[in-house]
């Protein structure tokens, strides 16, 4: 727009002298009598130089990006890497001078330790300057470290979802997030969280999905709606990818795989900036992405495995209840037992009953 509005400003600057005497002969120049004039000229080419250069960045904006920084960066670099040889050609001079001569042993000599004093020196230098160059990129991969390290202790997939959108909105300025999950295999997309507070994201059911999900199992990387409007890649699918775009509230959607199975989708919006998420930008995110995998399928785990636990606890109180009533009845047969000896004791007692005899027992037996 920049480029289009200027192209505009310059090319009324230049015709706006030549339009009173262009509108008074405008017989004249029709019919071919008089030239143009070159200024309008000039104002037709500089609006479409204008226009061209818009619409290729606006279509190239990730390849215009690094060019720019690309051959800012090899500039600095190739300046320092300049220095450094110079550096190197100073001392050895001075070296030489110092030993009495100027031999190629001598400068070797020299060389090795302007390499052994300075390379330290040098690296911090080199890395100094990438930073300065690509410092998101190291945001995003120091970030990345850092949710790795925190996600280790997260069971909660709202918690998980929320220390990585903090850590992408800390880097790369987004407006807006999304988590969806899937209860069960095969089952629809559930909206579990949405960042900031507030925002709205709808239920995504399988066959809406259905060709974005075949994608994510194929590749296992993000995508971008910008991506799906410019690729022809996506042919006769465009509008199925472009409608859970709209459906999401999304710029960039990324997948939740583990072992071949899709848990769920991450999705964040546009950034601040109003910049389109590079490759660089998905790569990461994709990275990311991954980890939120991982820590979903431990925090599952973690889960199940507490459930597990619970349910043989269960188990284990209720036979250890069954034991003991088990014990129980035992006791009181036991008791019974004893009871009814007693009674039978009791009753069949015939000491008063005169008789030793065999016959005589016999008869006190039966």
């Amino acid at each position: 727009i920049k480029w289009i509005f200027w192209g505009e400003v310059i090319s009324l600057l230049l015709i706006i002298p030549e339009f009173p005497r262009f509108f008074q002969e405008i017989q004249v120049y029709l019919t071919g009598a008089r030239n143009v004039p070159f200024s309008l000229i000039l104002a037709l080419l500089v609006f479409l130089v204008a226009e061209a250069l818009a619409i290729f960045k606006y279509r190239l904006m990730d390849i215009d990006i690094v060019i720019h920084r690309s051959l800012a960066y090899f500039l600095v670099r190739g300046t320092i890497v300049l220095l450094y040889f110079l550096l190197f050609g100073a001392f050895g001079w001075i070296f030489g001078l110092l030993a009495g001569r100027n031999t190629p042993a001598v400068f070797a000599v020299s060389a090795l330790v302007i390499g052994f004093l300075f390379r330290p020196m040098l690296i911090r230098i080199e890395q100094g300057i990438e930073r300065l160059f690509y410092r998101e990129r190291y945001a995003l991969h120091k970030a990345v470290g850092e949710v790795s390290q925190a996600l280790i202790t997260v069971l909660n997939p709202a918690e998980i979802f929320e220390k990585v959108y903090q850590t992408a909105e800390n880097t790369l300025h987004i407006r807006s997030g999304s988590l969806w999950l899937r209860r069960r295999e095969g089952g629809a997309l559930e909206p579990v969280s949405s960042l900031p507070e507030g925002e709205d994201s709808p239920l995504l059911a399988p066959e809406a999905i259905q060709a974005l999900t075949l994608h994510f199992m194929e590749t296992r990387k993000g995508l971008t709606r910008y991506q799906v409007r410019t690729e022809a890649r996506f042919g006769n699918d465009r509008n199925k990818y472009l409608q859970v775009f709209q459906g999401a509230k999304m710029e960039i959607l990324l997948p939740l795989v583990y072992e071949n199975n899709l848990l769920g989708m991450v999705g964040f919006g546009e950034k601040r900036s109003g910049d389109l998420y590079t490759s660089e930008d998905v790569a990461l995110l994709t990275t990311l992405a991954h980890q939120i995998a991982m820590a979903m399928q431990n925090a599952r785990a973690y889960h199940r495995s507490e459930q597990l636990n619970l349910e043989l606890g269960d188990r284990v109180r209720e036979i250890e209840r069954q034991r003991e009533d088990i014990l129980a009845l035992q006791q009181r047969l036991l008791n019974e037992n004893t009871y009814l000896r007693e009674e039978m004791k009791q009753q069949f007692d015939f000491t008063e009953i005169i008789g030793s005899t065999k016959p005589m027992m016999e008869v006190l037996a039966m």
